[in-house]
C-alpha cells in the first residue's frame, strides 16, 4: 500500500514539477557516490542544526520549518531515484516512456524492492537509508532541482599571442 502511495505521489509530482525532477535524476545518474556522501552529511548534520536552531526561542519556527523541508527533500529525492530507475527499465526494454509512467514504475519498483529488503532482519532498514541518502543528496545537490549539478562550464577561448613579424633572414654567401 505504501508502494502505490508513493508511486501516484511520484506521478502527480512529476505531473506538476517535470523539470526539477529529471535535473534531480540527472544528478542521481552522473554522480551517485558524490549524492549519497552529500546526503548521509546532511541527513546527519540537519538535526544538529535544528537542535541549535531550536534552543533559541526566537528561530524556533525555523526549526519546524526545517524539520518539513528536509521530510519534503527526503520524499523528492526517493522520487528522482524511481525515475532514474524507471529510465533505466525503459532503457532495458529499448523504449522510451513517459515521463509520469517512468516515475510511477520507477519508485514502485524501488518501494517494493526496499519493502522486500524490510523482511530481511540484517539488512532492511540500510537498503532503504541508502536509496534515500543518494536521492537527498541529488536533491540537496541540485537545490530542490532549481539548479543544475554538476553546473555547466563554460571555457573561455583560448588566445594565442599573435606572432610578432620576424625580421627576414639572411644567409651568408656561400664560399666556394
Amino acid at each position: 500500500l505504501t508502494a502505490l502511495g508513493m508511486a501516484a505521489l511520484a506521478l502527480l509530482l512529476v505531473l506538476l514539477f517535470p523539470t526539477p525532477i529529471e535535473r534531480m535524476t540527472h544528478t542521481i545518474s552522473e554522480q551517485p557516490v558524490l549524492s549519497g556522501a552529500v546526503g548521509l552529511l546532511v541527513f546527519f548534520l540537519a538535526p544538529l542544526v535544528f537542535v541549535m536552531v531550536a534552543i533559541t526561542i526566537i528561530l524556533s519556527p525555523f526549526a519546524v520549518l526545517g524539520v518539513i523541508l528536509l521530510a519534503i527533500a527526503l520524499v523528492l529525492g526517493w522520487i528522482a531515484l524511481g525515475m532514474e530507475v524507471g529510465n533505466r527499465m525503459a532503457a532495458m526494454f529499448h523504449t522510451r516512456w513517459a515521463l509520469p509512467v517512468t516515475a510511477l514504475v520507477g519508485v514502485g519498483i524501488i518501494s517494493l524492492v526496499t519493502a522486500l529488503f524490510n523482511l530481511l532482519w540484517f539488512c532492511g532498514a540500510f537498503v532503504g537509508f541508502l536509496f534515500s541518502m543518494i536521492g537527498l543528496g541529488a536533491v540537496v545537490l541540485t537545490r530542490f532541482g532549481f539548479k543544475q549539478y554538476p553546473p555547466s562550464v563554460v571555457y573561455a577561448p583560448v588566445v594565442t599571442p599573435a606572432a610578432a613579424p620576424q625580421a627576414p633572414v639572411v644567409e651568408p654567401p656561400a664560399n666556394e
